[in-house]
C-alpha cells in the first residue's frame, strides 16, 4: 500500500443531508425524529475517490450542545466552507471539529486503501422503547440475531421491569438482552434494575449507561458485587474519554460509536494496545457511507466479543441513503462496490 503524499492536493466536496426516522426514536433524552449530517468527498488527481461522514449526536457531544442554534447547515457550523475546494492530507491535523475530523480521516483511509476486511460481523437487533417492544419482538427473534437492545428509562420503572420480564421469558436460549438507559435512571431505579438483572444473569448481556455523564463512579460502586456487567456509552463519545474511562473502570463494557470518536487513527492505536478490553461497536444512524466505516472498524477488531449494534437502516425512512438489507450479520460482500457513489448522487 502506497500512502498519499502529505502535500498532495485533493479535490474536496461536501453535501449536507437530512434524514427522518420511520418512527421517532424514543430515549431518556426524549424523542429523536430526524438527524442531520454531512458527507465529504475527496478526489485524488488520478481519479481515486474517498468518502467520509460526519454524523454528530447532540447529547453525546458537548461542543454541539453549547453551540447557539443558528439554523445554518451543519457543514457551515463545522466551518467546511473555510477549506475551499482543496484539501491536503497534512491538513487533517488542523481540523478542530471532531466529527469532521473523523469524516476526513475515513475519506483519506479509503483513498489509501479501499480494501474491506474479509470477515463477517454479527449484528444485534434494536427493540423500540416501551410497549412497542412487544410487537417488534417476534420479528427480531425471527432474524436469528443473538443479542437485542431495549431502551429503558422511558416509562415508570415498575412498568418497564414488568415488560422486561415478558421480553426475557420470550428469548430463546443463547439470545442476550441489552438494557440501554441513555443515562436516564435515578439511583433508586438503577438499584431496582440491578436487582432484576442479578436474578436474570442468564439472559442479561449488560446494563448500559444507567446514570448520566459524570456519575460513572456511582454506576460501578452500586453495581459492585452484583455480577451485572455495566456498559458506558454517552460517557465515552471521544477517543480521549475512551482512554480515560477504560483505565478508571477496567470492567466496563465500552460502547464505541466510531462516528463520534473524533479520530480513527488515534482509536486504532489505543485498541491495538488494549485489545483485551471488551468493546461493542454501535451505529450513530449514519447513511451507508458512515455505516460502512463503522462496520469496517468492527471488522478490523475481529473476532468481536459480541454482536455489533449496526441495525440502522431498518429504523430510518427508506430514502435511498442506506440501500442495503441488514440481516443477522454483515460481511464485505454485502457492501455494493458502488454504494458510496450511489449515496452521494442521492444527496
Amino acid at each position: 500500500m502506497t500512502l498519499l503524499p502529505s502535500n498532495l492536493e485533493l479535490r474536496l466536496d461536501y453535501r449536507d443531508y437530512h434524514r427522518r426516522f420511520r418512527s421517532p426514536l424514543v430515549t431518556a433524552h426524549g424523542e429523536w425524529q430526524e438527524r442531520d449530517g454531512v458527507i465529504v468527498r475527496l478526489e485524488a488527481p488520478d481519479g481515486r475517490v474517498g468518502y467520509g461522514e460526519a454524523a454528530p449526536i447532540a447529547w453525546f457531544c458537548p461542543e454541539i450542545r453549547t453551540k447557539p442554534t443558528t439554523g445554518a447547515p451543519l457543514s457551515e457550523q463545522m466551518c467546511l466552507p473555510a477549506f475551499g475546494s482543496t484539501f491536503r492530507p497534512l491538513t487533517i491535523n488542523g481540523v478542530e471539529d471532531p466529527d469532521l475530523h473523523w469524516a476526513l480521516e475515513c475519506a483519506l483511509a479509503q483513498l489509501n486503501d479501499p480494501t474491506l476486511p474479509g470477515v463477517r460481523v454479527p449484528i444485534a437487533g434494536l427493540l423500540p422503547a416501551g410497549m412497542a417492544a412487544l410487537a417488534a419482538l417476534p420479528g427480531q427473534l425471527a432474524s436469528a440475531r443473538r443479542a437485542l437492545k431495549w431502551k429503558i428509562g422511558v416509562l415508570r420503572c415498575s412498568e418497564e421491569i414488568a415488560l422486561a420480564d415478558h421480553i426475557a421469558q420470550s428469548l430463546p436460549r443463547g439470545v442476550r438482552l441489552r438494557l440501554d438507559a441513555n443515562g436516564g435512571l435515578t439511583k433508586a431505579d438503577y438499584a431496582a434494575w440491578l436487582t432484576w438483572c442479578q436474578e436474570r444473569r442468564d439472559v442479561i448481556d449488560y446494563l448500559e449507561q444507567p446514570l448520566p455523564i459524570g456519575e460513572e463512579a456511582a454506576m460501578f460502586a452500586l453495581a459492585e458485587g452484583t455480577g451485572v456487567p455495566i456498559a458506558l456509552d454517552e460517557s465515552i463519545a471521544r477517543v480521549d474519554m475512551v482512554i480515560l474511562l477504560a483505565k478508571r473502570f477496567p470492567t466496563a463494557v465500552l460502547i464505541i460509536k466510531p462516528s463520534l470518536l473524533g479520530s480513527r487513527s488515534a482509536y486504532l492505536r489505543w485498541r491495538s494496545a488494549n485489545y483485551q478490553h471488551r468493546v461493542v461497536y454501535s451505529t450513530s444512524f449514519e447513511t451507508a457511507i458512515g455505516l460502512k466505516a463503522v462496520w469496517e472498524l468492527a471488522a478490523l477488531d475481529w473476532p468481536p466479543l459480541s454482536p455489533a449494534g449496526l441495525d440502522a437502516a431498518s429504523i430510518m425512512e427508506d430514502d435511498g441513503l442506506c440501500p442495503m438489507r441488514i440481516g443477522w450479520e454483515i460481511c464485505h460482500t454485502d457492501w455494493p462496490q458502488s454504494v458510496d457513489e450511489e449515496v452521494w448522487k442521492r444527496l
